[in-house]
Order: C-alpha cells, then structure tokens, then sequence
C-alpha cells in the first residue's frame, strides 16, 4: 500500500480513522474480536495446557464470566495475585484486544466465555476508572 492508497475512502487507513477500534489492532495482524472487557478478578492460576504452564485469571463480568488464559509474560502477575488469596476479589482487571472467537459454556448457571489472549493484549490491574470509557 503507498500513502496514496491509505488516503484514498474505503481502504483500511481511512476507516480506521472514521470509526475508533482497538489500538492494539494497528499492530497485530489479526484484528480482535472483544475490544476491551472489564472485570472483578475471581481466580488467579497457573495450568498445564498443551504441556506449558498457563497463567489463567477468571473474571466476573457482571452479566458473565470470563477465563482468560494469558501468555506467559504474565505469570509472575498471576502467582503475585494467587499469592494474595482471597483479596484479589476486590481487584478489577481490565483487559485489551482479545483475538479470536471465545469458547462458551455455563458456569454456576451463567455465561462462560474462555479467550486465548496473544502477545498483544494488553492487561491492566486495577485501572483508573474515574474516567470515562
């Protein structure tokens, strides 16, 4: 693509700019499918999926439940968390640019959605809320 092209309507530059979408997107080739999910940090583990070790954080989303299995630049923040025990349940975890279709199942009678996350998402503990979304 020349600069041209990304000035031209209907290429990806130009509806990039039209229509705000997740930042993270710019960098990684595979768009995501939730933008952004904020949640009340339920559980903090690590697992053995696929013979490696998983950090895997569970979050309360209000209306659902989400179980996030993180890459492992994040498992020094979930054995920090684990560590903590039952205090985490008043941690909020927000997390961005979740690729790839969830899993859905049921958990305690609510929705369940298990994402994958990539190199590119991006998870923040306790942000700043007092501003708006």
């Amino acid at each position: 693509m020349t600069v041209r092209d990304a000035d031209k309507p209907g290429t990806a530059a130009a509806t990039r700019e039209k229509k705000p979408g997740c930042f993270l997107c710019v960098l990684d080739p595979h768009p995501c499918t939730e933008m952004q999910l904020e949640g009340r940090i339920v559980a903090a583990r690590e697992y053995i999926i696929n013979g490696e070790k998983t950090p895997v954080i569970t979050l309360d989303c209000g209306t659902f439940v989400v179980s996030l299995a993180l890459t492992r630049y994040y498992r020094s923040l979930v054995k920090e968390l684990a560590a903590l025990g039952s205090a985490i349940r008043n941690l909020t975890l927000r997390v961005y640019h979740l690729p790839g279709t969830p899993g859905i199942a049921e958990y305690k009678g609510r929705p369940l959605r298990r994402y994958q996350a990539n190199s590119y998402t991006l998870v923040v503990l306790e942000p700043d809320t007092t501003r708006s979304r």
